[in-house]
């Protein structure tokens, strides 16, 4: 007895539902008995016997493939009824007929359904495997019953029912709509193999299944397709000190003249932005190591105590440097020294040391530079009582900005085309301008302090105090610290003493436009600045402060990164570029304290004349909604005793603080920081101890990456014959990792759909194990 391809299907029972699977609505109670359902072959043996002539024209034709069909061969039994018999030599021409279809069938490919009881009101299933439909519940279009295997009238058993060839789109729909067209194979067979699956590429699913293009940790444009094609990128970056990435990319695009492919490139709508987006600080160290003299009017050298010094640019009113630009300067470098032999306890070498490189800027053409040199650290060593050397480092702290040209997706005309969008943020360079002020200050020294005859050396620094736009202007308050060391006299004597002084500096900047004063950075340059003796009672300052002022902007750009059709399969590039943006800046003053003991440097301080700091390292890092930052001062102290002998002591002052942000930190995010040493100063406790204060300037930027990404080179994919379609509506289980694009995507709906028709929040998370009810 023939077993019917329906006797195994479900009854009354859902299958089992699992996370992360879809699970296609229990319809097996709805299925009508062959015997009655009007759809079957088997109502009218004569419709029946009509379908497989059908079949077998169809067959003939050379561009549909042999594979997905089935050429069915039945006989119609006799209507005794019907007295319209045929003459013999018509019924042996219909019989020889039937057997050359016979032998046809037989070398086809495609396996063969055997009928095994000429007499049976239930024949086997042609074409279609489930020859009912049910309205508004399932899309039984590629339904496959389950197969039960059954022996044909010899005995052996029954081919196993082949998929239908409804499947395949038909010779007038190729010629109608190119998206459908394969191509020809050398067998003159039309060929519907997916490019892919030519090539050999793993296929993997993401939602529709598809390949994907793996590739190194250079990647930044993929391949994608609703079936997710995914290409390679290339991300260069130099090992050196200082290096850049260059963000380049270079993804296998279709070819949009391949006859399984149409462009739909024209559908899509962009626009162009042009950027010159802050990347960040990189700093470039530079050593130096110098071989300097004693001049010849100085007395020769017995000990070095300290050195100190700055470095300034040769061109400090140059705004930006370029790659293959010489970066050239030089640094004033102070020796204080023991003189062997003479009068004085303390002596000063100034000295002039030249520097130069071009080995400090990145790798990308497109990028610019504002720079800003000092003085990292400094030491000496004496070779000779003539002769010594100089060495340390100079830190080139750089901002880069980049030009970037971005592709931005604006939509498409295609309603049916659906894209991932989300913003990012970039910092762009809004505006540049330069300040100049001229500065001449008096500094007093006090009434009961010698007259200054030499100054030794001295020590300036500028930091900002306050910052305000109002009224077209931006207002910026600075204060200019400078510290003396000099030699003067009184009674006739000659003593070595210190001064200080500070210095008021306000400007008032004119602005185009309203920008957000905290993303307005300022850079000072004081190497313009001089002091020099005024009188007995004082010195001048004067000279000229250049202050350097660049704007910066946030720009919010729409990045699309991923679609699909709803319809349609696709295939696309995924373009990528790096960008940066300044979510936040703080600043604040840190203060800092140490006590050294002096015991075995000196048993009686007398005077201290001067602090001086040596190499700070100062580091700021993101946590718990706040800015880190810690280091340390290693500061030389130089006094005098009781005696009036010279002594100097070190002592490390520990710097801890937090600045407090308001932005979500996260590990994408970086923080640039920037100090200045607003004051210094050192106060004998006792015989035995002293306490040295600092108060540090701090500002911080806090730099977050984000890709920004597009999808280009759209096209149409064909129709894969093998793919089984999702019915029209489906219970699904969430899983762990699933969102709701992810859950669209797969079942080609859109997010706001299953939201409504699930009555949930399209902006919050998916519970694990929640089922939702979705309907294309």
């Amino acid at each position: 007895m023939t077993t019917s391809p329906y006797d195994n299907l479900p009854t009354g029972k859902s299958n089992r539902m699992k996370y992360g699977t879809s699970v296609t609505t229990d319809v097996s109670k709805n299925i009508p008995n062959t015997e009655s359902n009007p759809h079957s072959s088997a109502s009218n043996p004569a419709d029946y016997a009509n379908s497989a002539s059908s079949n077998q024209t169809e067959a003939a034709d050379p561009v549909i493939s042999n594979k997905a069909e089935s050429l069915i061969q039945t006989e119609t039994p006799p209507n005794p009824a019907d007295t319209s018999a045929p003459s013999p030599k018509t019924a042996q021409k219909k019989k020889n007929i039937a057997s050359n279809t016979t032998e046809t069938a037989a070398e086809s490919e495609t396996a063969q359904l055997s009928v095994t009881d000429k007499k049976t009101t239930r024949p086997s299933i042609e074409k279609t495997y489930v020859p009912y439909e049910i309205e508004d519940i399932a899309d039984t279009s590629n339904h496959t019953a389950p197969y039960t295997e059954s022996k044909s009238a010899s005995g052996s058993p029954a081919d196993p029912p082949q998929k239908s060839s409804s499947a395949k789109p038909s010779v007038s729909s190729l010629q109608q709509d190119p998206s459908l067209a394969g191509s020809q194979n050398p067998n003159g067979k039309q060929d519907y193999t997916p490019q892919s699956a030519k090539n050999n590429t793993s296929l993997t699913e993401t939602g529709i299944s598809g390949n994907t293009y793996t590739s190194d940790a250079k990647q930044n444009k993929t391949r994608s397709t609703a079936k997710s094609y995914a290409g390679s990128a290339n991300t260069k970056a130099s090992s050196n000190p200082g290096s850049v990435i260059d963000h380049t990319y270079a993804a296998k695009k279709t070819d949009p003249n391949s006859a399984q492919t149409v462009p739909f490139d024209s559908s899509l709508k962009y626009s162009k932005a042009t950027i010159k987006n802050r990347i960040g600080i990189r700093e470039y160290i530079l050593p130096f190591d110098d071989s300097l003299l004693v001049p010849d009017t100085m007395p020769d050298m017995k000990e070095i105590f300290f050195t100190e010094g700055r470095a300034v640019l040769s061109q400090p009113g140059k705004t930006a440097y370029a790659k293959g630009d010489t970066l050239s300067g030089e640094i004033i470098f102070y020796t204080v020294y023991h003189p062997d032999g003479a009068s004085e306890p303390i002596d000063v070498v100034k000295s002039r040391i030249p520097f130069s490189t071009d080995k400090c800027w990145g790798e990308n053409e497109d990028s610019s530079y504002r720079v800003s040199v000092s003085l990292k650290s400094s030491d000496s060593e004496l070779i000779n009582e003539r002769k010594f050397t100089a060495r340390g480092e100079i830190s080139i702290k750089m901002t880069e900005i980049t030009k970037k040209e971005i592709n931005i997706l604006e939509g498409s005309e295609d309603d049916s085309f659906v894209f991932l969008k989300s913003p990012v943020n970039a910092a762009g360079l809004d505006f540049e301008t330069e300040e100049i002020s001229e500065i001449s200050e008096t500094l007093k020294i006090g009434e009961d302090q010698p007259s200054p005859a030499k100054i030794l050396k001295t020590d300036i620094n500028i930091s900002e105090a306050h910052r305000q736009i109002s009224a077209g202007k931006l207002i910026v308050n600075a204060v200019i610290n400078s510290r003396i060391l000099y030699k003067g006299t009184e009674d006739g004597e000659t003593k070595i003493c210190s001064a200080s002084g500070k210095s008021d500096l306000t400007q008032f900047i004119p602005m185009k436009t309203e920008p957000d004063a905290d993303l307005i950075k300022i850079d000072y340059d004081i190497s313009g600045l001089e002091i020099s003796i005024e009188n007995d009672s004082g010195f001048m300052l004067e000279g000229q402060v250049r202050t350097k002022i660049q704007g910066y902007k946030n720009e919010e750009f729409i990045s699309v990164s991923d679609a699909y059709h709803k319809e349609k399969n696709v295939s696309f590039d995924t373009g990528s570029k790096k960008i940066f943006s300044v979510p936040e800046t703080v600043s604040g003053e840190i203060s800092a304290r140490e006590v050294i003991n002096t015991e075995g440097i000196t048993d009686s301080p007398d005077v201290l004349l001067c602090s001086s700091v040596q190499s700070a390292e100062i580091s700021a890092r993101p946590e718990n909604n706040r800015i880190i930052i810690q280091g340390s001062l290693p500061v030389k102290i130089l006094g005098l005793d009781s005696d009036g002998e010279p002594f100097t002591t070190t002592a490390d002052v520990p710097v801890r603080g937090s600045l407090e942000v308001s932005c979500q930190l996260s590990e994408d995010m970086s923080a640039d920081t920037w100090f200045s040493i607003k004051d210094i100063w050192a106060d004998t406790i006792n015989s035995r101890q002293i306490e040295i204060n600092a108060a540090l300037s701090i500002e911080t930027w806090i730099t977050k990456s984000e890709e920004f990404l597009t999808i280009e080179n759209a096209v149409y994919m064909p129709e894969d014959p093998a793919e089984q379609k999702s019915s029209s509506m489906n219970i699904y289980v969430v899983g762990k990792n699933d969102t709701l694009w992810n859950i669209a995507k797969k079942y080609k709906s859109d997010e706001q759909t299953i939201a409504l028709l699930n009555q949930i929040d399209v902006s919050l998370p998916l519970p694990e194990g929640m089922k939702l009810f979705i309907s294309r």
